[in-house]
């Protein structure tokens, strides 16, 4: 019995002491986080209804560089909606960063979270420093039961990467659905995503759910004559897997080899990524290039253009790249991934595909080789893309505004 007794505490001493350690470790971070989040806030006069959006991917987790991704622009905009519109203060906060990060823009005060990525460490700082009558906007998928009213976003199919309904594992969404739960109202940039979680939780999804497609700025896109003949193939991308990258790199090579076109990559990535497109343009340095560019810089690249090419693979919702290529008046290759079908009708102002490498070149080639087609299409894209301007947005996430207001009334 005694051995049974020196067992049992040896036991609890080997997992009791590293969760002890774990706890502590939480508990330290804790504190300097919700000092510097709390003196932020006071130091902008931050109020009992003003707005809080939460992000996982502003900066890199090392908090070195911006992303400038999609979802970034997409918080950036919509910080000046609310703050135009509600007259109230914007904060973003970046949950998962190596380093304490403040900036003050012009609409939002930005801040990181330092220390572990455990929801519920972050769950514990929000509630201290937030109170019950804030509304915190964030992704779907970022469940912490927080006591601010809450709204939630899908910026795109972002269930298909990993397969998660591969026999009915229908836990692996679990997360996604109860955070959907957590808000009173959900917003969508496509219709699929909806459909997609409607049929896992019940039609009454649809009527507490609103369909607000991403957008672009109509009044900085003003298709330009080139100054060359040369025919130009835009990928305005992040270069990574689930964007096409890999699959432009492959197909870029023989199309420069089998007709002579230019090529552009325009986005950033990981050092490998880049690696691979210095690769490329070293290979061919009349024919290919590499650029990074400011959201607001996006304009004279398009008018560049072609032919833009958004070959996404997967986790796709209405893509900016797509809506600015039409706004400018390119002719779009792009597969059927996501929301992208609910902004290409295929040979209408587009040619939609599947997400194959040879469907994509071929669909290039087509374009390459028929400039009616080409014509037609590039001239029916800045028609359709008046649909999916940014005033229109605004507009849409101003009646949302709206909305959320009269509930709390």
């Amino acid at each position: 019995m005694k051995k049974n007794k020196t067992l049992i505490k040896r036991l609890w001493k080997f997992f009791y002491s590293p969760i002890k350690i774990i706890v502590r470790s939480i508990k330290t971070a804790t504190i300097p986080n919700i000092a510097n989040i709390t003196n932020s806030l006071n130091k902008i006069g931050f109020g009992d209804d003003d707005f809080v959006i939460i992000s996982k991917s502003f900066y890199d987790i090392s908090g070195s560089f911006c992303w400038n991704g999609g979802a970034e622009r997409y918080y950036k905009d919509l910080s000046e909606v609310i703050t135009s519109a509600t007259k109230k203060k914007v904060v973003i906060i970046q949950l998962i960063c190596n380093e304490l990060i403040i900036k003050e823009e012009p609409h939002y005060l930005f801040l990181t979270i330092k220390g572990t990525n455990n929801p519920k460490f972050h769950q514990d700082i929000l509630n201290r420093v937030l109170k019950n009558t804030n509304i915190v906007i964030s992704d779907i998928g970022i469940t912490m039961n927080l006591i601010s009213r809450q709204v939630k976003i899908s910026h795109g199919i972002c269930f298909d990467k990993n397969g998660l309904l591969q026999n009915y594992n229908y836990q692996s969404l679990i997360p996604l659905t109860n955070s959907i739960k957590e808000a009173e109202i959900f917003v969508s940039v496509d219709a699929v995503t909806i459909s997609f979680f409607a049929a896992l939780m019940g039609k009454e999804l649809y009527k507490n759910s609103i369909y607000i497609p991403n957008y672009y700025n109509q009044s900085t896109f003003i298709k330009k004559e080139k100054q060359d003949g040369n025919l130009t193939i835009l990928y305005p991308r992040r270069l990574s897997e689930e964007r096409g990258f890999e699959v432009m790199l492959e197909i870029s090579k023989e199309i420069m080899l089998s007709h002579g076109v230019k090529i552009i990559f325009c986005g950033n990535g990981q050092e490998i990524e880049i690696e691979k497109v210095r690769n490329l343009v070293s290979e061919f340095p009349f024919l290919c290039r590499h650029v990074v560019l400011e959201p607001e810089e996006m304009d004279i690249i398009y008018q560049e253009s072609d032919i833009v090419v958004i070959p996404t693979q997967y986790s796709e919702g209405t893509s900016l790249s797509c809506i600015e290529a039409m706004g400018n008046g390119v002719a779009i290759v792009t597969t059927y991934v996501g929301g992208l079908s609910n902004l290409v009708i295929n040979n209408h102002n587009g040619i939609l595909c599947s997400a194959n490498k040879s469907d994509i070149k071929n669909s290039i080639i087509e374009l390459i080789e028929n400039e009616d087609l080409r014509i037609r299409l590039s001239s029916n894209a800045k028609l359709v893309s008046q649909s999916f301007t940014k005033n229109v947005w605004r507009k849409n996430w101003e009646s949302v505004l709206l909305k959320f207001n009269s509930n709390s009334k």
